[in-house]
This record gives C-alpha cells, structure tokens and sequence, in this order.
C-alpha cells in the first residue's frame, strides 16, 4: 500500500469480506474511474488476501499506470507473502508469469487487441 495512503473504512470492510468470506479464493475486479483511488485499493485488498492465502494472482490491466511492470504492458503476477514488503514497488523487480506488450497507454487505441492479449492470461 502506498506509504500514507489513508483507507476509508468501508475499504477496510470490502477486503476483510473479500479476504474472510468465501472458502474458496475469491476473485475480484477493482475498477473505477481515474484518480478514485484503485490502485491503493488494489494494493489494500493484496494485503488482506495474502494475510489468509499463500499466494494471490494479480492481473494487471491497467496499460497506462500498472503496478509491476513499465506502461504498454498487460500482466500476470502471482505474489507471494514472503516476497511482500511494506513497499510493493519491489514487486516490480521480479518477472511476471505471463506479460504482453501492448504498445499503447490507452487501451481505447486498440480495444480488439487489448482484450486479445487477456485471453491467454
């Protein structure tokens, strides 16, 4: 999570519900419009899951602002709790399971080839 990022409560109780709930892994699609805070929730959720699961997915499809890879790019992480850090952005240094380089910050560019690449994710 973002060093200082202040969590609204109701972000709290959407992840613990995820992370508690459910005897099988959930999975969850965060979206939203920009700035409204997705990636801090993303992150928030990532620590909540990972408190119950050994390791947890994290398709990044976000081409203009990913988490762990450069922009262009689309990508599948599995993390796991022994390689998460206060600070996420280390994440970064590791390879991802499966990545597709999308050419593009705006996935609106090439909506056809956008949703191609994700199939094989």
């Amino acid at each position: 999570m973002a060093a200082g990022a202040m969590i609204p409560s109701w972000w709290s109780e959407a992840a613990e519900s995820l992370s508690s709930s459910s005897s099988a892994p959930p999975i969850a699609l965060v979206c939203g419009p920009a700035n409204s805070g997705k990636s801090v929730f993303s992150r928030h959720l990532l620590d909540n899951l990972l408190q119950r699961y050994e390791r947890v997915g994290y398709l990044d499809t976000d081409v203009g602002q990913p988490e762990f890879t450069a922009p262009g790019c689309q990508s599948l992480h599995i993390i796991h709790q022994q390689t998460l850090h206060p600070d996420l952005t280390i994440l970064c240094l590791k390879t991802p399971e499966k990545c597709f380089f999308f050419g593009d910050i705006n996935c609106g560019r090439d909506p056809k080839t956008y949703l191609k690449n994700l199939q094989p994710i």
